[in-house]
């Protein structure tokens, strides 16, 4: 799953005039593998799992948008940074940006807890948000290894 991750990640930072298809194949390829991770991991039985892939599939979807900005706003860094053209003004409206976009990721998986509650039990429950934070946070430390940080005395 981590080859796929790194993929989607490099093709959305390293390769910004890539093609929309090529992005959007890696997304459903990285969302396949997360699907078959969160189903071995969480151990459904038959009704919990149509329960469960109902409510997930909405999740995804609404999580989709957020995760739309956050590639944007990464290649948006991406490419003034590799042309040296990121102000003062640009950092801050990158860092805001980064900051609305995270509240609204939290606000989404909050959101979902209680149509969770009411297909699985707590403990499953718990159980998905841990392998979801899992996924994430591996995606992240993906992205934290190949963007570059921003040096406070560059001249740009």
């Amino acid at each position: 799953m981590s080859r796929i991750i790194s993929l989607f990640i490099l093709i959305a930072i390293f390769l910004p005039h890539s093609n929309a298809d090529q992005l959007e194949e890696s997304r459903i390829e990285l969302e396949a593998k997360k699907k078959v991770q969160i189903s071995k991991s969480l151990e459904l039985t038959g009704e919990q799992s149509d329960g469960f892939w109902d409510v997930y599939a909405d999740y995804e979807r609404d999580l989709g948008q957020s995760t739309k900005e956050s590639f944007n706003l990464i290649r948006k860094f991406s490419d003034g940074y590799q042309n040296g053209s990121i102000t003062e003004q640009d950092a801050v409206n990158l860092l805001a940006e980064f900051f609305r976009i995270e509240a609204r990721k939290l606000q989404t998986k909050q959101s979902y807890l209680s149509r969770y509650q009411e297909v699985l039990p707590a403990k499953k429950v718990f159980r998905f948000y841990q392998i979801d934070n899992k996924i994430d946070s591996l995606i992240r430390c993906d992205i934290a290894k190949k963007l570059p940080l921003i040096e406070p005395d560059m001249e740009f």
